[in-house]
């Protein structure tokens, strides 16, 4: 009870500043206040009113650390590609092929950084 009457007194609160801050409140409460409480509250479609149930409270932070392993891995990966981008981007066109097709050219030319033998280890031409 002390959840729903903090959630009151923040709505009160917030309710001049439009409906976009108690939607923000409702779906903390909905998230990081009733499952820690064992209560499991789902939105359904606009129009129709969300059901509750009592879960165990083990069972939803488990859902909930999935979720947020989740997204922290989806950000992990988002952030190693733009760093792969912005390396390849910010990388001398003299340096290109020695970092990131390497494997492709057995050798590179010093001075200019182009392939100077193809992958079977025959000269390239001018």
């Amino acid at each position: 009870m002390n959840a729903l009457s903090n959630y009151r007194d923040k709505v009160k609160e917030i309710a001049k500043d439009g409906a976009g801050p108690i939607f923000k409140i409702s779906d903390q409460l909905r998230d990081d206040v009733l499952p820690y409480m064992g209560i499991k509250l789902e939105d359904k479609k606009p129009g129709e009113p969300a059901s509750w149930m009592f879960v165990d409270k083990d069972e939803l932070i488990k859902e909930i650390e999935a979720k947020a392993a989740k997204a922290a891995a989806k950000e992990a990966e988002k952030i190693a590609k733009a760093a792969a981008l912005l390396k390849k981007n910010s990388t001398p066109g003299k340096d290109y092929f020695k970092e990131f097709e390497a494997d492709k050219w057995p050798a590179i030319d010093a001075e200019t950084g182009l392939p100077t033998k193809n992958a079977k280890g025959g000269e390239i031409s001018d």
